[in-house]
């Protein structure tokens, strides 16, 4: 495994679950430590979360004040 990790950044209106993201994030994993910092609403979120499990680290993004929030 490579000394690395790849932080990926997602929000969607629908789950990505069963696109071509998951054998993406598979193959990633299989080098590397891999986030995805998923600002879906919840249902897709849950989705996301119960597909990538044990694959990939999966949380929430953590608000902050400002701009960009």
């Amino acid at each position: 495994m490579l000394d690395a990790e790849y932080v990926l950044p997602v929000k969607s209106a629908k789950s990505l679950a069963h696109t071509d993201l998951t054998p993406y994030l598979e193959q990633l994993s299989s080098w590397m430590d891999v986030t995805v910092v998923d600002g879906s609403a919840e249902d897709v979120f849950q989705k996301h979360s119960q597909c990538w499990a044990g694959m990939v680290r999966h949380c929430r993004p953590i608000s902050w004040p400002g701009r960009n929030g």
